[in-house]
């Protein structure tokens, strides 16, 4: 069994930077993640059993030769994997899980034509992975992981909840990172996140699409004209503040169009993320649902919430109302990751089980804060003045007290995004599946197995993410 060998981490970022230089820590810091090798990480955990501690021999100090240049950045790396972990699981927990998922997947593999296998190249350090990369006629896969500062303890659910909203960007800014390293602009992304690891993706989507920020262009990723860019950029700003700002806005402005919307600027032909598998997600159903009142949506002309077309409020016409919205009087609610799932994701997959004894627990947690949320809005009536302009609860602040039902426990109700598809899990394993069997159930393993050899985006030929 080969373990993934790299991860990217936003864990203990101080103490992983404090033997490199001031400008390598400047620059590696700006995306807000660093990526550490596991096989020297594992060696200092299995000797001192501190899961809490990065030492900084873990710390990968030339992320563009060794990770970028070598791996996700060759031209035989078609697809490219990012596994992302739940609640109360520390990096050596992660590391072994989405191990064992690589391990599975490579068995399935084996199992297929040679035509239709995924390849999957989990350590490029290998001699035996190392020539298939160089060949760059072939057709891999690499797998690659996200660990973010879970606990690990199950009394910190709540707060493992707001390190995953916090750790949202700098998820955003690695996938920005791995899609800049890859000569090959139709290399595939795919998410495989677990349990609480679906609350961070489902939150950095939802950061891009309001704009709340935008991917980082690191310079671990940035070839030709995005590196002459940036550097033009970053001298722009060392020169003037003033020009840093105006460079800025225009960013932003460049950005609506890199980050494409389905249905705006080309947007049905490239995602952020062409492929996302949520395995028992720990969020709601009501979530990613968006609820209209009396008509059927037309998802073909589907827009967010706040026209991306329309003035911003500085740009607006003097004495215009800035809360008109189209859409106001045509739905009930929006759920917050409802747009992010929709306009930055080719195809969703979901994967539940009603046998989850994990999620049923947490129904504890969050029924105790639907009530507790109830009797202050008893007490002083509901915070109106939080609700965002765009009609979506600010989750992490606890706002929309209304609890219903866990997504991993249950099918994606029929208001949820028409890209988001739901499997079985139990199902598919022709068994009970509870939260931590996902990883090495062959059933489970095969069908996303499938479904990232075949994703194809809509202006390819072959099958669409569906099928």
């Amino acid at each position: 069994m080969a373990y993934i060998r790299y991860f990217a981490t936003n864990r203990d970022r101080d103490n992983l930077a404090r033997d490199v230089t001031q400008a390598q820590r400047l620059k590696m810091q700006k995306g807000g993640y660093n990526w550490i090798d596991s096989r020297r990480y594992m060696s200092y955990y299995l000797a001192e059993t501190k899961d809490s501690h990065m030492p900084v021999e873990s710390l990968v100090k030339d992320s563009t030769g060794d990770i970028f240049n070598k791996f996700l950045g060759k031209p035989s790396v078609k697809r490219i994997i990012i596994g992302i972990h739940g609640f109360n699981v520390p990096l050596h927990g992660a590391l072994t899980s989405f191990s064992i998922l690589a391990d599975t997947l490579q068995e399935v593999d084996e199992k297929k034509p040679l035509e239709e296998r995924l390849n999957l190249i989990v350590d490029p350090t290998l001699e035996k992975e190392k020539k298939q990369l160089e060949n760059d006629e072939n057709n891999l896969t690499a797998m690659v992981g996200f660990s973010w500062p879970a606990n690990g303890s199950v009394l910190d659910y709540s707060s493992d909840r707001i390190e995953a909203v916090s750790s949202a960007p700098a998820l955003a800014n690695m996938i920005n990172a791995i899609r800049q390293a890859n000569p090959n602009p139709n290399v595939k992304v795919f998410i495989i996140a677990h349990s609480m690891g679906n609350f961070l993706t489902c939150h950095m989507l939802k950061g891009l699409v309001e704009k709340q920020y935008s991917p980082y262009a690191s310079s671990e990723g940035n070839r030709g004209k995005d590196e002459k860019a940036r550097l033009e950029d970053e001298k722009a700003r060392l020169e003037d503040e003033k020009a840093r700002l105006e460079d800025e806005k225009a960013r932003l402005k460049d950005e609506k169009a890199r980050l494409s919307y389905r249905g705006i600027d080309g947007g049905e032909t490239k995602f952020f993320v062409d492929g996302y598998f949520m395995l028992a997600p720990d969020i709601e159903r009501r979530q990613v649902t968006k609820c209209y009142k009396d008509s059927e949506p037309t998802y073909d002309s589907e827009q967010i919430s706040k026209d991306l077309n329309q003035p911003s409020e500085t740009e607006a016409e003097p004495g215009k109302n800035q809360d008109s919205d189209p859409e106001k009087d045509k739905v009930y609610y929006i759920g917050p990751f409802f747009e992010g799932l929709f306009h930055l994701v080719g195809g969703v997959y979901l994967f539940y089980s009603r046998h989850d004894q994990a999620l049923k627990a947490s129904k504890v947690e969050k029924e105790l804060r639907e009530r507790r949320g109830a009797v202050k809005e008893f007490i002083v009536g509901r915070n109106m003045e939080n609700r965002r302009e765009s009609k979506l609860w600010d989750d992490n602040q606890w706002d929309d007290n209304r609890w219903e039902d866990s997504l991993g426990l249950n099918p994606a109700p029929p208001v949820a995004p028409p890209n988001l598809y739901s499997f079985n899990a139990s199902t598919l394993a022709n068994m009970q599946i509870d939260h931590g069997n996902y990883f090495d159930t062959r059933g489970v393993v095969k069908t996303i197995a499938d479904k990232i050899f075949s994703y194809r985006s809509p202006d390819e030929p072959s099958n669409s993410p569906d099928q």
